[in-house]
């Protein structure tokens, strides 16, 4: 698969999304290292307003510019 040829030269690859798009971007990054045998940390999901919004609409954080980059500062740390 050539995209996972690249990602292996990559950090990480981040699906970013809010509400019903961000849930699906964290259950295809939590399916990634049991169907293509990579690390657990080279696929990564993001959702705004964090593990909680997965379960329960977090509707301030769906609309915030700012907290995006908040959460893909807090991947590096």
């Amino acid at each position: 698969m050539p995209w996972l040829t690249k990602c292996n030269t990559a950090d990480a690859a981040v699906y970013i999304g809010a509400g019903a798009s961000g849930r699906l971007g964290v259950l295809d990054a939590s399916e990634c290292p049991s169907t293509f045998s990579v690390p657990e940390d080279l696929v990564v999901g993001l959702i705004a307003g964090g593990d909680r919004a997965i379960r329960h609409a977090i509707e301030a954080t769906e609309n915030s510019w700012t907290q995006t980059w908040e959460d893909m500062l807090a991947l590096r740390h």
